[in-house]
């Protein structure tokens, strides 16, 4: 799903797995720089950037005449996944809310503690470190 047609030389070179290993090394590089840059308060804000370059791409390719039915399908699916993510990630005003109510609501009680406690062994009985990696 190319948004420009390469020539075969190149293709065949940015396809060659340590092209594609170094370019996403780039991409994490930028990124990274771009989310640490972020002025105070404003990550969220940041995060909603990449995800509207993402977006743009894929509707890009979705609206794309000569794409084929499987390269519309690719990209609506991706459309729909980020649209979900889009309306989940919230605002950083509506997260600094969050965490001033929870701040403002005191220590946890031991119930609290318990049920986390749980949750989390749960989460390393699944064989994963973290409740976000979670299927």
């Amino acid at each position: 799903m190319p948004s420009k047609p390469y020539d075969a030389t190149q293709w065949k070179f940015m396809s060659l797995p340590e092209t594609q290993q170094r370019m996403r090394g780039d991409l994490r590089s930028i990124i990274v720089r771009f989310l640490d840059t972020a002025p105070d308060g404003q990550i969220i804000s940041r995060v909603s950037v990449v995800l509207a370059i993402l977006k743009e791409y894929f509707e890009a390719q979705h609206e794309d005449e000569d794409a084929d039915v499987y390269d519309r399908s690719k990209a609506e699916t991706v459309l729909m996944g980020m649209r979900m993510a889009r309306k989940l990630l919230g605002t950083d005003e509506s997260d600094e809310n969050l965490v001033a109510g929870a701040l403002a609501s005191g220590p946890p009680t031991e119930a609290q503690i318990r049920r986390k406690e749980e949750f989390d062994a749960a989460v390393k009985a699944q064989g994963k470190e973290h409740w976000w990696d979670l299927d």
